[in-house]
């Protein structure tokens, strides 16, 4: 059975092929690659100054193309008259410019696990907010933008532009100041700012300094950091996407029980219906092979995992502009020219536990479907204490190829400690030797 640890883009092959085929689409990835190089040079403030400039400026461009296609396909759809369409389908400029802006937002996602050295806590702090929408037309945006140039022209101090991130979701720019980073929430009249912002703001900061709990949906979560070593399978991943450039699909084994199929897109041509279902059947083929040599077939529960497009749906997951590739890998991946799902059997994970000495228990429903993050997924007892593990957790380990061992020290050194803690969150204190 499998249960789906993340929604999926509704999209059929060929509406996928349409997508990533786009022009625009085609002119961001580019883009996106040269941002991406771009960061990795980054030595100075005045380089993070520019830096922001160039990808606020893009990403103001997308989103004045998706209001704009907004607008005409509402008309059409009335029957009235409209511009004509880049490509003569104005929903699907709409869908395109939509996910360019959160490609480009991705990035800036990089930009920010940069400046906060990598840190885990201080992007799970700050995420705990609804998505941002549309920076294009946002009232306030122009005070927002003029507290950055004012930080940089002013003060010497680089603002980070929150609007320009999936993740940063609470105040509007962090602004950087020697030895510290302050949160900003900016307004027309600063007295009406409202008491429970302050104090949201108040509790992010004393959560990245003092390590305080957060208070999320009224229950206190605490940032459990471990010292045990943040083990990914991700050279693994990067040999498989490298033989999926090549062949254009591929399914990898990591041992008994996950998979990790990976597809790569073409963007010479839209493929027909009759290409994408032989290609489909090629995949099906490639993975099935894959999964009777991990044993998949035989075990009860599966855990599968796939970002396609909806980059904004886990605000914790590492972007992948950061991923230890070459910027061309982490663009195709960013704008899903490079697919991949991660299937890995109950077993697996549950015997990771079992390794440290925990007996395990499975929480997952009969019936195999979408799991909510916050649907449990196990729990591992030991000694005097237990642990329940739920989806958002093993998204991660899924996606970024954590190798359940790790995940389950971790796991282990935290409880051993004794601290009594309704909800946590698991943090590696060594992703920075990991990222990029």
């Amino acid at each position: 059975m499998a249960h789906h640890v993340q929604r999926l883009e509704e999209l059929g092959p060929v509406d996928i092929g349409r997508v990533i085929t786009h022009p625009w689409q085609v002119r961001s990835l580019d883009v996106i690659i040269e941002l991406i190089h771009r960061l990795r040079e980054i030595e100075s403030w005045r380089s993070y100054y520019d830096f922001q400039r160039r990808l606020v400026g893009g990403l103001l461009e997308t989103e004045r193309h998706f209001a704009h296609a907004s607008r005409m396909a509402k008309r059409a759809h009335k029957g009235k008259p409209v511009d004509p369409p880049e490509t003569g389908d104005w929903e699907l400029d709409r869908l395109v410019y939509r996910r360019v802006g959160r490609q480009l937002r991705s990035v800036g996602d990089a930009l920010a696990w940069r400046l906060f050295n990598f840190d885990r806590r201080v992007i799970v702090a700050v995420s705990r907010n609804e998505s941002p929408g549309p920076m294009f037309g946002k009232e306030g945006l122009g005070r927002e933008i003029g507290e950055v140039k004012h930080a940089w022209e002013n003060e010497h101090a680089f603002a980070l532009l929150h609007d320009a991130t999936n993740c940063m979701r609470i105040g509007d720019v962090t602004k950087f100041m020697p030895g510290r980073a302050d949160l900003v929430e900016i307004k027309k009249d600063p007295k009406k700012l409202g008491r429970e912002q302050v104090e949201r703001m108040e509790r992010v900061v004393a959560t990245i300094n003092e390590g305080a709990p957060m208070l999320v949906d009224g229950q206190q979560v605490e940032l459990l950091g471990t010292s045990q070593q943040f083990r990914t399978h991700l050279p693994d991943l990067r040999r498989g996407l490298d033989a999926a450039r090549r062949e254009g699909h591929i399914s990898i084994r990591l041992g008994t029980g996950w998979v990790v199929s990976i597809t790569a897109l073409t963007i010479d041509r839209p493929m027909t219906e009759e290409e994408a279902l032989a290609q489909i059947e090629r995949q099906k083929t490639a993975r099935d092979r894959a999964f009777s040599k991990a044993g998949l077939p035989d075990v009860k529960h599966h855990l599968r995992a796939r970002r396609l497009d909806r980059l904004d749906l886990n605000p914790i997951a590492a972007p992948y502009a950061i991923y230890p590739f070459d910027p061309e890998t982490c663009a195709m991946l960013t704008c899903d020219f490079l697919v991949y799902d991660s299937t890995m059997a109950w077993d697996r994970l549950s015997a990771g536990f079992e390794a440290h000495g925990f007996t395990t228990r499975c929480e997952l429903p009969e019936e195999a479907g979408p799991m909510r993050p916050d649907m449990p997924v196990i729990l591992a007892s030991k000694d005097h204490y237990g642990v329940l593990l739920r989806a958002s957790g093993i998204d991660q380990v899924l996606l970024e190829l954590v190798e359940p061992r790790a995940y389950a020290a971790a796991v282990e050194e935290v409880a051993a400690a004794g601290r009594d803690v309704a909800a946590g969150v698991f943090t590696f204190s060594n992703e920075k030797a990991t990222w990029r």
